[in-house]
């Protein structure tokens, strides 16, 4: 079955009703330990990165570009329940 939605809206009413937004751009990442030859790593972790698109992670990279298999050094977690 199909449905046709019609909405009709004027740019002035659009203008109006709709103000700038203040948008940060992120990006959501899985993280792991580290690990040894002796320890695998046990802990995995979701990890946000705010203002994502200004981050330039190596020179010559694009800005916001995470690839797979990098290594980070993370300090001062906060830990969000």
């Amino acid at each position: 079955m199909d449905y046709l939605l019609s909405c009709h809206f004027s740019s002035d009413a659009m203008e109006g009703d709709m103000s700038p937004r203040d948008i940060r751009s992120f990006r959501v990442i899985i993280v792991e330990d580290s690990r040894t030859y002796r320890r695998p790593a046990h802990r995995h972790a979701q990890l946000t990165v705010w203002d994502a698109l200004t981050l330039t992670l190596s020179e010559g990279a694009k800005p916001g570009a995470i690839d797979v298999g990098n290594h980070f050094r993370v300090y001062s977690l906060i830990v969000v329940t």
